[in-house]
């Protein structure tokens, strides 16, 4: 039986490399194992601690033969956290290929974004073809931030990333995606190419300021705390059923979210959205997850999408994890609430954050 590993890694300068100054590991995004021939898959979802493992996947006690590696964020099927045995009984046997798909730009961590980029598109191939034969290392995905390209301008030039501060706002009339596939075959694009349109809002731009504000140009939204008395405002409260727990034993989480302002958060374009980052000792339970006590399908728990939140609305989110490991010592777990808010509308919205509480578990 082998052992394949990889890492899911931020490629700033979209170079293929890992560049240890500007790239970052990518944590808890889902990368699917699946046997060419049986079509058996299992899902593993990339570390999310300590620092220096983040983004690193293993699966173990992998027969030999031939294998596909697939990064599908938002994956619906069985996922183990950083460390999948392909001989478990969460293997789905005989299952579908999954089409690969990238993750939001909210993955990337605030200090290791790029200017003027909300969006990620594939350095490297979202699906890798493996032989197993042994022990198999370093198959690694690389995502970068989207290139985005000036095409035309009344004044006749062609404007990269870097020229564009040179433009006048009136100059811009027109701008596109510029993204060179390291793979045509492969899914490379998030599925919706629309969402595209928002990259630069060029009919807000104001003509009666030229300046070299880079603000006018920077559609990335600040994420903030919001003040003490700002009418955009979340509560969020975590609860697990037990403070103490050994290897093999199961905890319940609880998270509480509540809109505690006047007005609502969240908007269409950007809604409410809980993520947790959940420890590498323990695994998700698939189908274990209750929005106000109705079961939702086994997904991603770094990216759900609770919607817009009415004044005083409140949402209960539960699940249920395994716990696997000692060797990490106590669990800790926190959720992260993600909204949008503005009183003119998306376009000028800022995306906001609010921190749970930490609940500690002591595994013995």
């Amino acid at each position: 039986m082998a052992t394949i590993t990889g890492q899911v890694i931020f490629d700033k300068e979209r170079n293929k490399q890992l560049d240890v100054a500007t790239d970052v590991g990518v944590g808890n995004i889902a990368i699917v194992l699946q046997n060419t021939t049986s079509n058996d898959r299992l899902g593993v979802t990339t570390a999310t601690s300590p620092v220096t493992s983040i983004g690193i996947f293993r699966f173990t006690n992998v027969p030999d033969g031939n294998y596909r590696l697939i990064l599908v964020d938002g994956y619906t099927g069985n996922t183990q956290d950083y460390s999948a045995d392909f001989s478990s009984i969460y293997v789905e046997r005989g299952a579908e290929i999954p089409k690969s798909k990238l993750p939001n730009y909210i993955v990337i961590q605030t200090d290791s974004r790029v200017d003027r980029i909300n969006d990620l598109s594939a350095v490297s191939p979202t699906l890798i073809e493996v032989t197993v034969t042994g022990d198999v290392d370093n198959q690694n995905f690389y995502i970068g931030p989207t290139e985005l390209n000036v095409v035309k301008s009344n004044v006749d030039v062609i404007a990269s990333n870097d020229q564009v501060d040179d433009l006048n706002p009136e100059d811009i009339i027109d701008y596109e995606i510029n993204t060179p596939a390291a793979d045509p075959t492969q899914n490379l694009m998030p599925d919706n190419p629309d969402k595209y349109d928002n990259l630069y809002n060029l009919d807000d731009l104001d003509d009666s300021d030229n300046s070299d504000d880079d603000n006018n140009y920077n559609p990335t939204p600040s994420i903030v705390i919001p003040p003490l008395n700002s009418p955009n405002k979340i509560s969020v409260s975590m609860t697990v059923n037990s403070n103490t727990t050994y290897v093999g034993d199961i905890l319940t989480y609880n998270i509480v979210i509540q809109n505690i302002g006047s007005v609502s958060v969240g908007t269409a374009n950007n809604p409410v959205i809980l993520s947790d980052y959940l420890p590498q000792s323990v695994s998700l339970i698939p189908q274990s997850i209750f929005i106000n006590n109705m079961q939702i399908p086994y997904i991603n728990l770094f990216q759900l999408n609770l919607g817009i939140l009415t004044p005083r609305n409140t949402v209960t989110v539960s699940f249920s994890v395994e716990v696997h490991s000692a060797r990490f010592g106590p669990i800790y777990n926190m959720a992260k609430i993600f909204y949008g808010y503005s009183p003119t509308g998306f376009m000028n919205s800022n995306t906001y954050l609010v921190n749970s509480n930490v609940v500690i578990t002591y595994v013995y």
